[in-house]
């Protein structure tokens, strides 16, 4: 029966909803109030609301006695009444408003609620949540009064498991008393009012927010609505993957070989197995990390299962899967060079690229790089795929050493015929090298000397081997005859024969680039004519018909010497 100011009333309605099947009151002579109801798998029904009143406490069940929050339980039939509870900080009066309930599979019982200042505010009661009982293991200890409030009891409320505290450190969190729910797992949906001002204080980003959260910060001018959920079951298998600097939380991507880290998220358990999916199988009796290295690319299935047969359920398992890449980038081969030559850097399969030099100042973005190294040199390379993975590779660049070739060449002038080449090596003998003339001939002789058989510009080589390698010093040699007529006509066929003409190589020396002096001198040795650049236009002017004698010096060879005659 109706037992005072405000009861409870709890009744069950026919499957159709045409009747009544059976109903009761419950409460005392004071206020009371049912917030929640819920069955457990037997059909047994359990309600939890506020009192003021004196609420019975059965025996062998947890109970903070004078508390304003009640908890029961009755059979499926609403005859028995099967335990009766009250927990809170005992001041004999509410501390929360309740907004989430739930009995799980295993008749564990689950409580949420929230109390403070926005109830003093409002003339409900005058109580905050402090004082109210909280386990060692609470995801918050202390309360500044205006907060949320978890508790959650074994089968038949024997024993407290869990209590904890979640709210900011100054704000006024709220919600309406109802609104927020359980699923089965024991996790907590709630949408809240949170960062609200208090006396004296603006609004706040204080409420507890996690690190990938959408906004952590209240931008609002007083409330702000805070969502969250909380897991409160009492096992529950729960793996979260994370990089080696623990910096990358929900890490599904590897590249071989880097490591990857299996955290333990897990809710109680007591012993944890962990199948890593490659055959790596680890069994702890702690929430130890595990850091694991894959030896081969592929798509891995990572279980873990807790166990604590000291639960109803015994044991719970999940799973996540990791897919393992091979990193594609490739570096060329190292090589071989020779001194003084280039030699390509190359690198495929990347999506970018960067080339460093070990010891000296390359560096760039390029696949393709060319170097031209004068001592054996490494470079380094960073390729990173499609994929994101990172490789780096070194090439090596042997260089091999160049020949410091040294001679001397001279040439011996002669007037009527090319000049005599003389050549002598002083390059170190340990070397390998040969003579090219540059017209077929070779010579592997220390010295040696040349006529050439045809005029010609040539170039003589000293060639030097070693290894591979060919190296080359040159010096580029005229070698062409001097003629010069032994008779000039001048007043004879017009425009044929009339001059001295000077010939170098068939052509004149001007033509070659040469510069000629020329003297002439009659029989008695009298000079008759002189021209220090000489350009085939003496004609014998005022000198009579006979024999004169010549002088021609080219520049840097030898003067030659000889007759002409003067027809006229």
């Amino acid at each position: 029966s109706y037992a005072g100011e405000v009861d409870g009333w709890i009744t069950k309605i026919s499957n159709d909803g045409s009747s009544i099947l059976k109903s009761t009151y419950t409460g005392t002579s004071e206020f009371n109030q049912i917030y929640f109801l819920d069955l457990n798998r037997q059909g047994e029904v359990y309600v939890y609301g506020q009192t003021v009143g004196p609420f019975p406490v059965t025996s062998g069940v947890y109970h903070n006695l004078n508390s304003g929050q009640f908890l029961q339980k009755f059979d499926h039939d609403l005859t028995r009444m099967e335990l009766s509870t009250v927990f809170g900080s005992g001041r004999g009066i509410p501390d929360i408003s309740p907004t989430a309930f739930m009995v799980n599979d295993c008749n564990s019982i689950f409580m949420t609620g929230w109390g403070g200042f926005i109830n003093r505010q409002f003339n409900y009661w005058d109580s905050d949540t402090k004082g109210m009982p909280i386990t060692n293991n609470a995801y918050q200890k202390t309360t500044e009064g205006s907060d949320f409030y978890f508790i959650v009891l074994t089968e038949n409320a024997s024993e407290l498991i869990y209590s904890s505290y979640m709210g900011g450190s100054v704000s006024a969190t709220h919600v309406d008393g109802g609104t927020s729910r359980f699923d089965k797992n024991g996790i907590v949906y709630h949408a809240v009012c949170s960062g609200c001002s208090t006396t004296g204080l603006g609004p706040t980003s204080d409420f507890p927010t996690t690190a990938n959260a959408y906004s952590r910060i209240n931008k609002s001018q007083n409330c702000n609505n805070a969502a969250f959920k909380f897991d409160l079951s009492s096992l529950r298998a729960r793996i979260q993957t994370n990089s080696v600097k623990l910096d990358m939380i929900g890490l599904n991507k590897v590249c071989l070989p880097d490591k990857i880290v299996f955290q333990n998220r897990s809710t109680g358990g007591e012993i944890f197995e962990w199948d890593l999916g490659d055959g790596t199988r680890v069994t702890l009796n702690d929430f130890a990390s595990i850091t694991h290295q894959y030896k081969t690319e592929g798509k891995y299935t990572i279980k873990l299962k807790a166990i604590d047969a000291g639960t109803c359920v015994g044991k719970d398992s999940t799973s996540t899967v990791v897919e393992v890449y091979k990193a594609l980038g490739m570096a060329g081969n190292d090589g071989t060079m020779c001194y003084g030559g280039a030699f390509s850097l190359s690198a495929s399969q990347g999506v970018t690229y960067l080339w460093e030099g070990i010891g000296n100042d390359l560096k760039s973005t390029n696949n393709v790089v060319t170097v031209s190294p004068v001592v054996d040199s490494k470079y380094q390379v960073t390729i990173t795929d499609f994929q994101g993975c990172v490789i780096k590779d070194t090439v090596a660049v042997k260089v091999i050493p160049g020949i410091d070739l040294q001679f001397d060449l001279s040439r011996e002038f002669a007037c009527e015929s090319p000049p005599l080449v003389k050549v002598k090596n002083r390059t170190d003998e340990r070397e390998e090298t040969f003579w090219d003339f540059g017209d077929g001939t070779t010579s592997d002789l220390r010295e040696d000397s040349h006529a050439y058989q045809k005029d010609g510009m040539y170039s003589v080589r000293l060639v030097g081997k070693k290894e591979f390698c060919v190296y080359d010093k040159k010096v580029d040699v005229p070698a062409y005859t001097f003629f010069a007529p032994n008779v000039i006509t001048p007043d004879q066929t017009l425009g044929k024969n009339d001059t001295f003409l000077l010939l170098y190589g068939g052509t004149s020396p001007d033509e070659k680039g040469m510069q000629v002096s020329l003297v002439i001198y009659n029989r008695w040795g009298n000079k008759v004519y002189e021209s220090p650049d000489y350009k085939g236009t003496w004609a014998g002017e005022g000198l009579a018909a006979g024999i004169y004698y010549y002088e021609a010096t080219a520049k840097e060879d030898a003067a030659c010497k000889g007759w002409v005659q003067i027809i006229r």
